[in-house]
C-alpha cells in the first residue's frame, strides 16, 4: 500500500514505477571510498556487482559496496544475528539434553514476542 504510493509516479506523463532520487552525501563513507578509488579505476578493472539483493542461496550475504560502506554496522549486526542462530541450531540438535532444548525454546519464544511488540510499535 505505501510502497505503491512511494514508487508509483508520473514519469514523462505516464504512470509507471519510478525510483525516487536521493541526494549523495559527499561526506559519507560511500562517497569517500569512491573518491579514494576512482583514480585507480583508470588502470584496474574493479567492477563488482552481486546483482539484485538475494535473500537465499550462496549470494544471500553479498552486498554492493555502497550498502556495505553506508550501512556497515547494520550489516555486521545482521551477520552476528545469523551467527548466533547458527550456533543455537548447532547446539540444539538430536541428542542434546532436554533442558537445553526447553531453555532455547523458552528464550526464543520470548525473543519472538519482543520482536513482534517492537515491530508493531515501530510501525505506528
Amino acid at each position: 500500500m505505501c510502497i505503491r504510493d512511494r514508487y508509483m509516479g508520473s514519469a514523462y506523463g505516464t504512470n509507471m514505477a519510478v525510483i525516487p532520487s536521493t541526494e549523495v552525501d559527499v561526506n559519507g563513507a560511500a562517497f569517500k571510498e569512491l573518491a579514494r578509488l576512482r583514480d585507480n579505476w583508470r588502470l584496474v578493472d574493479s567492477y563488482f556487482n552481486p546483482g539484485p539483493i538475494q535473500f537465499a542461496g550462496r549470494l544471500a550475504q553479498s552486498r554492493n559496496r555502497t550498502l556495505v560502506l553506508s550501512q556497515g554496522n547494520y550489516l555486521a549486526e545482521l551477520k552476528r544475528v545469523n551467527e548466533l542462530i547458527d550456533q543455537i541450531k548447532s547446539e540444539c540438535r538430536f541428542g542434546v539434553h532436554e533442558e537445553i532444548v526447553q531453555i532455547a525454546i523458552m528464550n526464543l519464544e520470548s525473543l519472538e514476542k519482543l520482536i513482534h511488540v517492537l515491530r508493531r510499535n515501530l510501525n505506528h
